[in-house]
């Protein structure tokens, strides 16, 4: 692992947010690059249950163990961290929970997701609002005091 215990030597050059594909390689690319990111933003524990939860993400799919749905709602959880797209980030991040939900197995990784998610820093000139779209509060995913992808917080519209 890199100096804060994210992205490993071996890990390719990491993908551009518009190219990560459904691959290993390009998944875990941009998350280990995603990482250097976010662990600094982290307690030393979790940055470490956080590389080893990556890690366990990274054994299921070099092992065809992850379904190919969930293959693409990851890749889309990728392109947005990339992107530093926290409302999109967020929105994939809560897609990727459901669906490991509605198959019956929440794998034990989908929690290193979220925390990623939740530690992107993003522009703050920005309160995380899009064109066309409700405002939403300001840093609820990481005040909310839990790491429950199924307890997400609910955005509320103005």
């Amino acid at each position: 692992p890199g100096p804060m215990g994210g992205r490993p030597p071996s890990a390719g050059p990491p993908p551009a947010a518009d190219q990560v594909t459904e691959e290993t390689s390009s998944i875990m690319g941009a998350l280990w690059t995603v990482s250097e990111m976010t662990f600094v933003r982290m307690q030393k524990r979790v940055q470490e249950d956080t590389r080893k939860k990556l890690q366990a993400l990274e054994a299921a799919l070099t092992q065809d163990k992850v379904a190919p749905d969930m293959r693409a709602l990851l890749a889309k959880l990728c392109q947005a961290l990339l992107a530093a797209d926290r409302y999109e980030a967020e929105l994939a991040q809560r897609n990727l929970a459901q669906a490991a939900y509605d198959a019956g197995e929440v794998p034990n990784w989908i929690p290193a997701t979220q925390r990623m998610v939740q530690n992107l820093p993003t522009d703050s000139s920005s309160d995380g609002a899009r064109p066309g779209t409700p405002s939403r509060i300001q840093g609820a995913a990481s005040d909310s005091g839990h790491n429950d992808p199924q307890l997400a917080p609910v955005r509320t519209y103005s």
